[in-house]
């Protein structure tokens, strides 16, 4: 559900609220309303708080393990979460987004998934590279390529040095 939906179920619920009466079955209705209350509200931050930190754990196997299924298991968890826009950042995901736009081992059907989940969280990014060749894609992003090689090796000798 999305953010705005929410928004718009809780000020349907709260009109509603303030339109029964307030005697007879009217005022039962509004007592049992104000007693459902905090654990609705408990409910909501806890489903919040799970479903962000189980994208943080799909978003880490993507960042290690960039395949089709780590892929789809991403953008099916961002599809149910909302808020991801404000908490992983439109920077980071947009990098993320490139990564996986340029990988020639993950599928056009996983690109474009992703990139479905991404723009319902109005995030603007360029459309899977469909109907592009190998050559396109090489010349288009060789530079991107290139500075992640250049960040794997630094990472990859600062463990060593670490292990020394």
């Amino acid at each position: 559900m999305s953010r705005n939906k929410f928004i718009l179920l809780f000020a349907t619920i709260i009109v509603l609220y303030f339109a029964l009466p307030n005697e007879g079955v009217g005022l039962v209705v509004k007592a049992n309303m104000m007693a459902v209350a905090p654990y609705i509200m408990a409910f909501v931050i806890i489903y919040l708080v799970i479903t962000i930190n189980v994208l943080k754990r799909a978003l880490k196997k993507l960042d290690a393990d960039l395949c089709d299924e780590t892929v789809i298991n991403a953008a099916k968890i961002m599809n149910i979460t909302f808020d991801v826009k404000r908490m992983m950042g439109p920077d980071n995901l947009q990098a993320m987004y490139n990564r996986v736009n340029i990988s020639r081992f993950v599928s056009i059907h996983a690109k474009t998934l992703l990139y479905d989940a991404l723009r319902k969280k109005r995030l603007d990014i360029p459309p899977p590279s469909a109907g592009k060749t190998e050559k396109e894609l090489h010349a288009r992003c060789a530079e991107e390529v290139k500075a992640a090689r250049i960040g794997t090796n630094k990472k990859n000798r600062k463990k060593k040095r670490a292990r020394a």
